[in-house]
């Protein structure tokens, strides 16, 4: 079964090097197998990177995605992709040498129209004492999604950091949401997740995938409390943009939230006071947006005070 290996990229041309010589270890790209790079607007040399690597490397396709965002570099790779199969990671990832072979095994069943397979921590330090108790609220900022050892169907949406999905389920379903996803200048994201949901919603089989291991590079950036606040701070708009979050009814609500969580955020200690202030800033961005589908358009829209 053919396939193509879909990477976008931005201004991580040193990064993107790292994943490359992951790729040329012997049998990491399976015989089939296509790798697109898309270029989603880069200012540094990710375009001479590449060129390098497609020189030893036929099988590489360099794309340039002008418009800005992640959602339009991934639909432009689904889009050129000649694979049944696609497979989807980042260009801070660390794959696994059989991890493409491994994807591909779960689609021997043709049932599966797609898999979430693992992600765990790469620490570029040690791991901080501070961070939350409840690994519901530290995985997102860490990319980390670990769900045990054994296959399974997906009762939650994966991380697009290792992705599996049949070019078919696209061409049935659509593509990634546009208006999801990492640009330059806003830090929504959700295309993944929102994708997932959907398939699911409309009756797909979605698995679990554990024998497809990705490393996920943890850089000092994300290492900081100012990190994880924003982080879920964009995850509230992500969830109010989802939900479609609107109204009087879902303003107090969000309102009668805050307060019950800035109250126990008061009155903790320690990480769970961390991981209570980190509830309130998800609530906070649940505000944020609903003020952006409420409010007349030229209304300036309430920002969050620096943390």
């Amino acid at each position: 079964m053919n396939g193509s290996l879909i990477i976008c990229t931005y201004n991580r041309a040193a990064k993107l090097e790292r994943l490359f010589r992951a790729l040329a270890q012997p049998g990491a790209v399976p015989p089939d197998w296509e790798i697109l790079v898309v270029d989603n607007n880069s200012k540094d040399n990710t375009r001479e990177v590449t060129e390098e690597f497609q020189r030893r490397h036929p099988e590489v396709i360099y794309l340039f995605e002008p418009t800005p965002g992640k959602s339009h570099a991934l639909n432009r790779g689904i889009q050129s992709a000649r694979g049944e199969i696609l497979a989807f990671t980042d260009d801070d990832v660390e794959v696994e040498a059989d991890w493409l072979s491994a994807c591909a095994a779960a689609f021997a069943d043709p049932k599966v129209a797609g898999i979430g397979g693992r992600v765990l921590p790469r620490w570029c330090v040690s791991k901080p004492e501070w961070l939350p108790p409840d690994p519901l609220y530290r995985n997102g900022p860490l990319v980390e999604f670990d769900l045990g050892p054994r296959p399974m169907p997906l009762s939650e949406a994966p991380y697009g950091a290792n992705l599996a999905i049949r070019k078919s389920v696209f061409e049935q379903h659509g593509l990634f949401r546009t208006d999801l996803g990492p640009r330059p200048g806003s830090e929504i994201r959700g295309e993944d997740s929102e994708l997932c949901d959907r398939l699911r919603s409309r009756g797909e089989l979605l698995l679990y995938w554990p024998q497809a291991l990705v490393y996920h590079e943890v850089p000092l950036e994300r290492l900081t409390r100012t990190f994880f606040l924003n982080w879920w701070h964009a995850k509230g708009q992500t969830e109010t943009m989802l939900a479609g979050g609107s109204g009087w009814t879902f303003l107090f609500r969000t309102l009668r939230s805050i307060g019950w969580w800035g109250l126990r955020w008061l009155v903790s200690a320690g990480n769970q006071r961390f991981q209570n202030q980190l509830i309130v800033w998800n609530k906070l961005g649940i505000l944020a947006a609903w003020y952006q589908q409420t409010l007349p358009k030229g209304r300036a829209v309430p920002k969050l005070g620096s943390v």
